[in-house]
Order: structure tokens, then C-alpha cells, then sequence
């Protein structure tokens, strides 16, 4: 009995004991209660935090997502700035983590995996503050693959927020340490070569990829690689190694938009710019024939038409690019800016034909909206970038070529004899009575259409009313609609009718203005014309057809028939040539074709003061050709003519010379301080020349001067706006204002200043 009884307080001892060393070895830091930490925490926290962190990421990484060739393309997945609910679901779950089970081992990957998170957001600051952290807590844990794989993450943080020299530096310091495996190193200057791309180090951003590429295993991932490789080249102006990369990106067998992406700008850069045409257009009619390219089979169109354009098949190459604004089959609504903007290049280098190229590029104008985008240094070369700007320019131009073509052809009309003259006016005559008649041919199948089209629906409509409600309507009224539009009582409305009824009052009336005494004015018009047509010439029968067979009268009074009229066309023309020219050559960069015009406007005389402006212009013209002898020629005769005028002082700059005389610079000390800025501005040094017009117009002995150094400073530095592409409403840079121009406030006496008012500093 009493063995049994000590045996059983033998047990309960080893009990106590037992359960006394258990909770012993489960206190905070022992190494049972440290595994039972990370246990708890990577099944209930980390575990699920992950697994959305890598559903969120699978998303970004999807291989359908189209590549879009105009800016840089990114290696990596890149977030958009999107909340998505994966990435906030492993921030909150990572949260969790820390917040209840802050020293297991799993502390510093969830501070990893919230910076991860926040780089997809798009979040730059958050997920740089936590990447530090995952460096500091991981170092100190002596995880030194975490801390190198935070620094790459932190690298591409500091890229997103566009601190790619810090980015890039962070990496190199990076890399020159790295003891990791082959592919650790591969993707760290892939990262690096893609910050170098956006911060515009091309020479070093090549350099890198092309160490990146061969080590990385993933073929997409070294596929965009090389695609931005062969971006990088082409911004190089390698051409012939840009369409290597692309090929090479091809090879890798990648998903079907990068292979596509690689295989299209391969085309491209060989074609326009590496002088393989024919291999281009190998290449763009197998993508033509392949029918995966089917969704992308407009946007191959265009290409093709480039291509064609350069070949010198400019016909068919304008046909294709065409096709992709009018083709119904190729749903090209995505790119009609873009096709606009290739039409506008075509017209422009292959027809010369800046008319048709600024009416495309209008169009295109109102298709591609742009908002500072030429600022943008993500941007790659097939980017399209100015457009409103070079529309505008080219419009400008447009509007001034088509007065002077107007001008050429009244002037060869007024240069013809009677007989010939009468034979050409008939020529027009006739001309416009064809496309007159074509009108009305035209007119009467769309009325015979229309009217089928109502009178068939008026008898269904009829039918159906009487078999309804016999008394619904009356007989013999006439529908409210013709093919389904409104044309109102007694089909006042349509279209056909009023058209037919304005010719017919055109014919009658012609374009007669509506205002009041309007035949007595014509009258005026028609005693004009009769006075300048010449002897022999009956305006009646040359400039007015019959009233009831054919266009409305056709004006002659334009038409210089007179000497006086013909010296007033042939000024009034030199002075279209003068503004065209300066077009061609301040705004489209077209010196030869300037100069062309610049030539034809002398030629047409003029007065003294023109003449020497458009000499002036002309040998500007000259010495940007380098055509240094005849530029110097047209200055001297500048001089020889009007050797006292500001004219000449500015052409004895050019020449190097000094004024005519001592006492002209004395007398216009500021008409060569404004020279000599100006000179500063056509040589390109925007920020000395709008600060030294800024300082002529500051100098209060010069006031005469002031507003148009002002005028002078704000044209160079809206110029200099454009050329730097930065905001032309930015503040002027304070290194360019003179201290003088705006002067400082007073400050207000002691008497001003209240206990409630602090004293300015």
C-alpha cells in the first residue's frame, strides 16, 4: 500500500516537473518559443501575404498586354498607379505581421513585400522608406540575399520617382560588389541599363544590356531587354545595331506581342534607316501574310506604306498608308493621328508638298493630343512628339503659299494677250461647266434615290396606317421623313431640294453678298472689270455664263490687265515670297527651298527697304548653307546701298567689320547693343541673348529702346522654350534678369509695422 502510494507522488512530482520545464522552455526569446513564432507567423500572416503578392504580379506579367513602341520599354513589371486589391491585401496582411509578431525571422521579408507592394502602386516614397528598412533589419540578421535584392528593388524605386543618376549609382556601387550567381548579376544591369536608357546615357545603358542579356535565363524578360536594346541603338543613331538587337529579341522566341513589337520595328529601322529596303520589305510583307498579325494588321499597313514611300514606289506607299484611314477592314481608328502624321512626312519629303503635308498634319493635330510630351525622357524615337507645334508651323506656311499660287496664276493670266486670254478664260469656262454638270448628275441620283426610298416607305407606311385606322390620315399627304431623316413640311428640309434650289439661285443671282444696295455694287464690280479687261475683251461674254445652264459668273476683276495692276501684283507677290520664305527657313528648316524664293522675290523688285530685307534674309540663308562667299557678297551690297541704315550695321557684324563711321555708333549705341544680341540669338545662345536684350531693356538711358528688347527677349525665349522643351509659361531663369528690370519693392518704414504685423526679414 505504501509503495503504491509512493509511486504515485513519484509521478505527480515528475508532473509538475515537467510542465514547470515546459513553460520554462516556451518564454519569450527561448528557442521553443521562437520557432512556435515563426511558425505562427509565416502560416497566419506571411504565407497568404505572399501568395497575393504573387497573384497581383502574375496580373502585371500578363504576355497578351500590347507593347507600346513609342516609349522605353520597361524589363521588369512595372505598376500603374493602380490600388489593386492584391497589393493592398499583402500590405495589410504584412501589417498584420509586424504589428503582432515583430521578432520572428519572417519580420524583415514582410517589410520587403510592403515595398514591393507600394512600388506597384505606384506609392515612391513608401516603398523607398520600406526597401531602406528591409536593408537596415536585414543586414543586421545577417540575411545579406534579402539586402542585395531590396537594393535592386530600391534602385528601381529611385527610377520610378525619376532619380535615375541616384538609381544608378546605388547599383553600380551594387554591382561592383556582387558575389551572387550569374543570374543575380544579369538582372541587376538589366536594372541598370534600363535606368541609364531613361536618364538619357545611352553609351552606358547599351553597355549594360548587352552584358544583361546573354546570362538571363527567361526568354521574355531578356526579349525586352533586347527590344529596349534596339530602341537605345536607334537613339544612338545605330541603326544597322538596333535591327541586330531586334533580331536577336526575335530568336529568343518570346511571347507573341514582344516578338511582334521586335519584328515591326525591325522593319521599320531597316527600311527608313539603315538603307535595307529590300530586306524590309521582305520582312513586312511575311508580317502582311502571317495571320496572327491580324489584330495589328492596320498598324502593319502603315509600315508597309513607309516603307513602300522610301523604295520609291511613292504611289502605292500613299495608297497603303491611306487604306488605314478609309479601309473599313482595317480598323485603323487607333491610328488615324499616326497616319496623318506619315502622309504629312510623305508629302513633305517625297512629293515637297508642304500644303498637303500641313492640311494632314492639322488633322493630325486634333487626333493626338499632347501635353508637354516632348519633356517626357521616357520617350523613344518612333514616339511622335511637336505635332500641334510643326501643324501650326507648317500652317502657317500653307496659308501664305496658297495666297502666292493665287498670285502666280492671276499674274499669267494678266500677262496674256487678248486673243490668248479669251481662249483661256474659256478653257476655265468650260473646265467648271464639267464640274458642274458631274454636280447635278450627282444631285439628281441622290434626289431619284431618295424619292424610291420615300415612296416606298410613304406606301408601307400608308398601307399599314389604312389597315389600322382607315381615317388615320389623310390621302395625298406628304410623310415627315425621307429615308429616315426629318425633312418637315412639304419636305422643305430636304437635302436634295436645296441643294437643286441654291444652284439654281447661284445661276441666277451668282455669289451676290447680302447686303443692301447689292446691284448697285455689282454694278460698280462689272464698269471695273470692263475698264481693266482692255479693248476688245467683252467681260459679259467671258466672265458670265448662261444664267439657266451651267456655275454661277465667274469673276474677272482680280485678273491684272493693266500695267499698274500688273507692278502691284508682282510687289504684292515679293512680299508672299518673302513671308513664305521666311517659313521655309525659320520654322521647317528648308534653307534651299528658301533661298529658292528669297532669289524669285528679288526678281520681283520692290521697294528699296524690302529689297535690302530680303537680301538680308537671303544671305542668312546663305551662310546656314554654308555658302560663305555668296553670304558675304549680298552683305556688302547691304552696305554699298545703304551704308547709314541699321541694315548695314548688322551686316558689318556679320562680317566682323566695325560701323561706317565713329559717329554711328555714337549716335545708335543701342541699335548695336540690340544687334549684337540679336546675334547671340540666331548663333543659338538663348540664355545670353534673352539676358542681354533683358539688360538693354532695363537701361533707363536706352528707354526707346525698351519695348522692343522686351518684344526681342520674350520671341528668343519662347524659341528657346520650344528648342529646350520645357514650359514656355516656367518663370524666366533668374541668371538672365538683370537686377535693374524689375525693381524691388520698398519696405515699409518702422511707422507701418504693429505688434500684430512681424517685421519683414
Amino acid at each position: 500500500m505504501r509503495a503504491a502510494l509512493r509511486v504515485r507522488r513519484l509521478r505527480l512530482v515528475a508532473l509538475v516537473l515537467g510542465a514547470s520545464v515546459a513553460v520554462s522552455g516556451c518564454r519569450t526569446g527561448s528557442p521553443l518559443h521562437n520557432r512556435y513564432n515563426d511558425f505562427r507567423a509565416y502560416y497566419n500572416a506571411y504565407y497568404n501575404a505572399s501568395r497575393v503578392m504573387d497573384e497581383g504580379e502574375r496580373q502585371l506579367e500578363r504576355p497578351d498586354q500590347v507593347v507600346d513602341r513609342t516609349r522605353l520599354v520597361p524589363i521588369f513589371p512595372e505598376g500603374s498607379g493602380a490600388r489593386g486589391t492584391q497589393f493592398q491585401e499583402a500590405i495589410d496582411k504584412s501589417s498584420d505581421l509586424l504589428r503582432e509578431r515583430a521578432t520572428s525571422k519572417w519580420a524583415d521579408d514582410a517589410l520587403f513585400l510592403i515595398g514591393k507592394a507600394y512600388f506597384y502602386q505606384g506609392n515612391v516614397v513608401g516603398a523607398e522608406l520600406k526597401f531602406r528598412e528591409t536593408i537596415q533589419l536585414a543586414e543586421s540578421r545577417g540575411n545579406g540575399r534579402l539586402a542585395d535584392e531590396s537594393r535592386m528593388w530600391l534602385g528601381r524605386t529611385l527610377g520610378l520617382a525619376e532619380r535615375y543618376d541616384e538609381g544608378a549609382a546605388l547599383l553600380q556601387e551594387r554591382l561592383a560588389l556582387a558575389e551572387g550567381n550569374r543570374r543575380d548579376q544579369a538582372r541587376l544591369r538589366l536594372v541598370l541599363g534600363e535606368l541609364f536608357a531613361r536618364a538619357g546615357r545611352y553609351d552606358e545603358a547599351a553597355a549594360s544590356l548587352r552584358e544583361g542579356v546573354p546570362d538571363e535565363p527567361d526568354d521574355d524578360t531578356a526579349a525586352r531587354g533586347l527590344l529596349l536594346l534596339g530602341q537605345v541603338e536607334e537613339l544612338r543613331g545605330e541603326f544597322i545595331a538596333a535591327a541586330e538587337a531586334y533580331r536577336e529579341a526575335t530568336d529568343r522566341r518570346p511571347a507573341y506581342e514582344i516578338g511582334y513589337a521586335a519584328d515591326i520595328s525591325r522593319a521599320l529601322v531597316l527600311g527608313l534607316d539603315a538603307g535595307r529596303v529590300e530586306d524590309a520589305l521582305d520582312l513586312i510583307r511575311r508580317m502582311r501574310r502571317d495571320d496572327k498579325n491580324y489584330q495589328h494588321r492596320a498598324e502593319v499597313e502603315l509600315a508597309y506604306g513607309r516603307i513602300l514611300s522610301v523604295a520609291g514606289q511613292g504611289r502605292e506607299g500613299r495608297e497603303a498608308m491611306r487604306s488605314v484611314l478609309y479601309d473599313p477592314l482595317l480598323q485603323g481608328g487607333s491610328l488615324r493621328g499616326e497616319a496623318h502624321v506619315r502622309l504629312a512626312e510623305f508629302y513633305r519629303d517625297i512629293r515637297n508638298d508642304f500644303v498637303q503635308a500641313s492640311a494632314h498634319l492639322d488633322t493630325a493635330a486634333t487626333s493626338i493630343r499632347q501635353s508637354g510630351a516632348s519633356t517626357d525622357q521616357n520617350l523613344a524615337r518612333a514616339a511622335l512628339t511637336d505635332v500641334p507645334r510643326t501643324a501650326s508651323a507648317f500652317n502657317a506656311y500653307a496659308t501664305v503659299a496658297v495666297r502666292l499660287a493665287e498670285a502666280d496664276s492671276l499674274l499669267e493670266l494678266g500677262m496674256l494677250d487678248d486673243e490668248a486670254f479669251a481662249a483661256r478664260i474659256r478653257e476655265i469656262e468650260a473646265q467648271r461647266l464639267e464640274v458642274y454638270r458631274q454636280e447635278q448628275r450627282r444631285l439628281e441620283q441622290t434626289r431619284t434615290q431618295q424619292e424610291f426610298a420615300g415612296g416606298a416607305q410613304s406606301a408601307f407606311r400608308e398601307g399599314s396606317a389604312t389597315q389600322r385606322s382607315p381615317n388615320n390620315r389623310a390621302p395625298g399627304v406628304a410623310p415627315a421623313s425621307v429615308g429616315g431623316t426629318e425633312v418637315g413640311f412639304l419636305s422643305y428640309r430636304d437635302q436634295a431640294s436645296v441643294q437643286a434650289n441654291l444652284l439654281a439661285f447661284q445661276r441666277t443671282w451668282g455669289e451676290r453678298p447680302l447686303v443692301p444696295n447689292w446691284r448697285r455694287q455689282a454694278a460698280i464690280d462689272a464698269s471695273t472689270v470692263t475698264a481693266e479687261d482692255g479693248q476688245g475683251i467683252d467681260p459679259e461674254r467671258l466672265g458670265r455664263g448662261a444664267a439657266s445652264s451651267g456655275p454661277p459668273p465667274l469673276d474677272l476683276s482680280p485678273i491684272p490687265r493693266t500695267p499698274e495692276a500688273q507692278i502691284a501684283l508682282r510687289a504684292e507677290r515679293a512680299s508672299l515670297r518673302y513671308e513664305a520664305a521666311n517659313a521655309l527657313f525659320l520654322s521647317l528648316a528648308r534653307p534651299d527651298s528658301a533661298a529658292t524664293l528669297y532669289t524669285l522675290a528679288l526678281e520681283d523688285g520692290g521697294p528699296p527697304e524690302v529689297s535690302r530685307q530680303i537680301r538680308f534674309a537671303l544671305a542668312e540663308v546663305e551662310t546656314s548653307r554654308g555658302r560663305t562667299e555668296a553670304a558675304e557678297a549680298l552683305y556688302r551690297q547691304i552696305i554699298e546701298d545703304a551704308p547709314e541704315t541699321e541694315l548695314a550695321d548688322a551686316a558689318r557684324l556679320r562680317l566682323g567689320l566695325d560701323v561706317a563711321t565713329p559717329d554711328a555708333e555714337a549716335a545708335e549705341p543701342t541699335s548695336l547693343a540690340y544687334e549684337q544680341a540679336r546675334l547671340r540669338w540666331t548663333e543659338g545662345a538663348y540664355a545670353t541673348a534673352v539676358g542681354d536684350f533683358l539688360a538693354l531693356a532695363a537701361d533707363t538711358s536706352r528707354a526707346d529702346e525698351a519695348p522692343r528688347a522686351l518684344l526681342a527677349a520674350a520671341t528668343a525665349y519662347i524659341e528657346w522654350a520650344h528648342r529646350d522643351s520645357f514650359d514656355v509659361r516656367r518663370p524666366l531663369p533668374e541668371s538672365v534678369i538683370p537686377p535693374g528690370l524689375f525693381p524691388e519693392p520698398e519696405a515699409p518704414g518702422p511707422e507701418a509695422v504693429t505688434p500684430e504685423t512681424p517685421a519683414p526679414p
